[in-house]
């Protein structure tokens, strides 16, 4: 491990390692000028463009005030026709839902309880039939007596 350590790291009279020793030194201080001139720039710049957005911007308030005066009658009709088309019906939904519900869960349980009963009355009911229905009687064979003494045909 020491071999390598030493093999990697250059001789202390090298270029190399006063470029090595100074390169941290380097990075910090390219840093520093770099974040320097950037915030110069912003800092320049907002001082420079504020005052040109103000001039540029400053007719757009008037300008949308304008444009929502025309599509006003737009906007009004489009309200309108989605509170006729959209919202009245919704509402209306919404509110016999509410008004219903109690009776929809009212008729849903009594429905449910009637097929439940309905079934159970039926098991009932053939367990009963069953008990007391007497047991079927032996099929009954009837035999022609003419069919008993006929002979089958041969084919020859």
């Amino acid at each position: 491990m020491a071999s390598i350590l030493q093999t990697a790291v250059p001789p202390s009279d090298s270029p190399e390692a006063a470029l090595a020793r100074a390169f941290p030194y380097l990075k910090a201080s390219t840093t520093l000028f770099l974040r320097t001139v950037i915030v110069c720039v912003a800092l320049v710049g907002s001082i420079v463009l504020h005052p040109l957005f103000i001039v540029f911007l400053s007719p757009l308030p008037v300008l949308a005030r304008i444009l929502l005066y025309i599509l006003s009658p737009l906007h009004l009709f489009v309200k309108i026709f989605l509170d006729i088309v959209l919202y009245t019906p919704y509402r209306t939904i919404a509110y016999l839902s509410d008004v219903f519900y109690p009776a929809y869960v009212f008729f849903g349980v009594a429905c449910v309880t009637g097929m439940m009963l309905g079934l159970v009355g039926r098991f009932v009911v053939l367990g009963v039939v069953d008990a007391v229905e007497f047991p079927p009687a032996p099929p009954v064979i009837l035999v022609d007596a003419d069919a008993l003494e006929r002979k089958p045909l041969r084919i020859s």
